[in-house]
C-alpha cells in the first residue's frame, strides 16, 4: 500500500518537533508494518504536497505542519511582514522567515515552482499564474544572492524605522 499525503500529515502533527524524511519513513514503517522509504517520503515531500500545509525548519531537511496562519500586516514577532507599503516582502512571496537558510529558500521557490507554473495552470487562471511566478522569480532572485538579499533587507529596515 503506497504512502499517502494523509499518512505523512498524521505523522508530522503526532511530532511534537520537526522530523527529518528518514524519521517519518521510519514512523510509517512501524504503524505500517510494511519497509516505507525516505526516498517515498521525500517524493511527497517534496512533489506532491502543498508547501502551505509544511514548513521547512532549521537547516531545511525537517519538516513540520504549520500550526499557526501566516502572519499579516498587522503581526508583530520574528515572522514574515509586510513592508510599511502595505505589499509583501519577498519573505512572504517565498512563504520562508527572514532568518532563512539559502537551502530553505531554493526548496521553497522550488515548491512555489512547482504550484505556480503557468504550464500548469488552467486557462482561466493562467494570467494570475503568470503574475505569481513573476514575483516569485524576483523574490527568488533577490533572496539567492547574498549581495542583494543584504541590500534588501538593509532597505525592509529602514521602512520599519
Amino acid at each position: 500500500m503506497p504512502v499517502t499525503e494523509q499518512d505523512v500529515l498524521d505523522v508530522l502533527r503526532s511530532s511534537p518537533r520537526a522530523l527529518k524524511a528518514k524519521e517519518i519513513a521510519a514512523n510509517l514503517t512501524h504503524k505500517k508494518g510494511e519497509r516505507i522509504t525516505r526516498t517515498e517520503v521525500n517524493r511527497l515531500l517534496y512533489n506532491d504536497m502543498k508547501p502551505r500545509r509544511l514548513v521547512a525548519r532549521g537547516d531545511g531537511d525537517t519538516w513540520q505542519v504549520r500550526t499557526e496562519p501566516r502572519p499579516d500586516s498587522t503581526s508583530q514577532g520574528n515572522g514574515p511582514s509586510r513592508a510599511t507599503s502595505g505589499r509583501p516582502t519577498f519573505y512572504d512571496i517565498l512563504e520562508v522567515l527572514p532568518t532563512a537558510h539559502a537551502r530553505v529558500i531554493e526548496k521553497a521557490y522550488k515548491a512555489l515552482v512547482g504550484l505556480y507554473h503557468p504550464d500548469r495552470a488552467s486557462p482561466e487562471t493562467r494570467k494570475e499564474f503568470e503574475e505569481k511566478m513573476k514575483n516569485i522569480n524576483v523574490a527568488y532572485e533577490t533572496l539567492s544572492d547574498e549581495q542583494k538579499r543584504r541590500r534588501y533587507d538593509d532597505t525592509l529596515r529602514r521602512q520599519k524605522h
